[in-house]
């Protein structure tokens, strides 16, 4: 990994960069609002402050995380919130 500060958008991309290189098919592509949703989680926000900072509902952003983890085979609140450590610990600076 590289010294600089990881942003929950370069973790995103380095992970779907990651899954593109270790699976032979074409990785499914995240929504513009996917990845917004994804960068408001990664960075430990709740869903309700998540629908207040896109404006949009709490069950609006329940469905694009059940989107995320579909897209990338994962079942569960808790393997989502194990899934998101992973990439935290990976992409910390020692």
């Amino acid at each position: 990994m590289n010294n600089e500060k990881t942003t929950p958008s370069s973790a995103l991309s380095e992970l779907l960069t990651e899954l593109k290189d270790s699976t032979n098919s074409q990785i499914k592509v995240f929504t513009l609002q996917e990845r917004r949703v994804f960068g408001l989680v990664y960075g430990g926000l709740s869903n309700c402050e998540i629908s207040e900072r896109l404006f949009i509902s709490t069950n609006t952003v329940k469905k694009h995380k059940a989107h995320i983890m579909s897209k990338l085979n994962i079942k569960g609140q808790c393997s989502f919130r194990k899934f998101l450590l992973k990439i935290k610990n990976s992409t910390e600076t020692p």
